[in-house]
């Protein structure tokens, strides 16, 4: 079994390199054996926890095992007891964490194809049981996947799990016909641990109700595995439609399209945006996963949320992010204003950011040009009356006590913060939107309104059309 699924493997040939978490016990023994009479070109290696008395010697014994069939032996000391204190882990979650770091730095540094471990069906279905337990969705409940990456130790360096089938009984059966002795864990009695207590209680009590409960498990979790590659397969598509922007950073959602979804497809998508921020999360907490799908539906007043994993998730206009707490979000499509307070000769033109330019031509107003300036839809060019506004504007951004005249109302004035969320400005870019004022009165905001101040008149003698345009795509 162990050699098909190599086989199936092309990238994993006779002349590379492979690694192998070997602990001493049956599972992982019988894994490095069938490799070095496979004759593949192996490194074993070992976790020394620190965990137990005889951890040194348990390091020494498959030190021994691994020249006596031939492979390399690699380890390491750990204090995993100090480490899960520190961390705040269990400490069953500590040793995993130090244990398949360790196995892909081994891998990196000598250039190995893959890491491969001795998980077998047993495993599979105490893993299955155990995210049941916690209240897992599908990405739990279809368990250890027999090749994976886990990103957060290594970029292209898969994980093999061979013996993934295989059952524990199969392997210890294995042990005994090459006479391999493995050591015995006595840390897998210990029913304070989590797995154990599914191990040696919750199964055989299964067992009770239905003697198969093994093989059933093993068969919904593959199922399973095969129905959350659909799933996944319809996130990646819809991902494509309804993610603006991505980067190491942040992820930010089109929030019409993140909403046209079904209630299953928005999850993957936040499950998916989690994971490639945080692809370090062993698992996502379905809690945290319902808290943004909420939050998109019915935000806070605050439009901004603490998610988990030190992420939040902010609704910005028509859009939304989720984001570190530390980062610093903008929106690069959008025009912004860095540079103060600049003055402006009209006629003229002024770089903005962003690929924006601000351009002003002055025109003699006729018939048909204050025609087609009524008929104006592009909301950045405004055309305004060119007596009132003199020979030149500022730039700047918005400041504290800013009022508007928004065309339309007359002589009545609204504050300009009210005017920016009134019109669903981005409230991520309001800080940095470029303001066109004549003196200190904001006479034309590019994108949404012109003041009524400088409104165009059949009067008018001299026309000023502004316009800005985005000229780098």
């Amino acid at each position: 079994m162990v050699e098909n699924f190599l086989n199936s493997h092309p990238e994993v040939s006779y002349g590379e390199f492979l690694v192998v978490g070997v602990s001493g016990g049956p599972d992982s023994m019988s894994l490095a054996h069938i490799l070095s009479k496979l004759n593949y070109q192996t490194i074993a290696a070992h976790l020394n926890h620190q965990i137990r008395e005889e951890s040194n010697v348990e390091a020494g014994y498959v030190l021994d095992f691994s020249e006596s069939v031939g492979i390399k032996f690699q380890t390491k000391d750990v204090n995993v007891v100090a480490m899960a204190e520190e961390q705040g882990l269990s400490l069953e979650e500590a040793a995993r964490e130090q244990r398949y770091k360790f196995l892909f730095e081994i891998a990196e540094s000598e250039g190995a194809k893959a890491v491969l471990v001795g998980h077998t069906a047993d495993d599979q279905v105490e893993t299955v049981l155990m995210h049941l337990l916690r209240g897992a969705g599908l990405p739990g409940l279809k368990g250890m996947q027999p090749t994976t990456h886990l990103k957060q130790y290594s970029s292209d360096i898969p994980l093999l799990r061979p013996l993934l089938t295989e059952g524990r009984q199969d392997v210890l059966d294995y042990c005994s016909e090459n006479d391999l002795e493995p050591l015995f864990d006595r840390s897998n009695l210990d029913k304070t641990i989590f797995r154990n207590r599914i191990r040696h209680e919750l199964i055989p009590n299964l067992e009770s109700y239905n003697p198969k409960i093994r093989q059933g498990i093993l068969r919904m979790a593959g199922i399973l595995s095969e129905d959350n590659q659909v799933i996944w397969e319809a996130v990646s598509e819809k991902w494509e439609a309804c993610v603006r922007e991505m980067d190491s950073g942040a992820v930010r959602f089109d929030l019409v399209k993140f909403r046209e979804q079904s209630l299953g497809l928005r999850r993957g998508l936040i499950r998916r945006a989690v994971g490639y921020l945080r692809p370090h999360l062993k698992d996502i907490d379905f809690h945290m996963i319902e808290k943004a799908v909420t939050f998109v539906n019915n935000p806070t007043q605050s439009r901004e949320s603490d998610l988990a994993a030190d992420l939040r998730i902010v609704l910005d206009g028509d859009s939304f992010w989720i984001a570190p707490w530390d980062s610093q979000l903008e929106h690069p499509e959008l025009p912004n204003w860095d540079k103060g307070k600049k003055k402006i000769k009209l006629p003229g033109s002024q770089i903005i950011g962003s690929g924006w330019v601000f351009n002003a031509t002055k025109l003699k107003n006729s018939k048909e040009l204050y025609t087609k300036a009524l008929s104006n839809t592009d909301s950045y060019s405004a055309w305004l009356d060119g007596e009132t506004i003199g020979d030149t504007v500022i730039v700047r951004t918005r400041k504290e006590g800013d009022r508007f005249q928004p065309l339309g109302l007359g002589k009545k004035s609204v504050k300009l913060a009210d005017f920016c969320i009134n019109v669903k400005m981005p409230r991520l870019a309001r800080d940095s939107w470029p303001l066109i004022c004549r003196q200190d009165e904001v006479i034309w905001i590019p994108g949404y309104r012109q003041s009524d101040s400088s409104k165009l008149t059949p009067d008018s003698k001299t026309v000023f059309k502004f316009q800005l345009k985005k000229i780098i795509a």
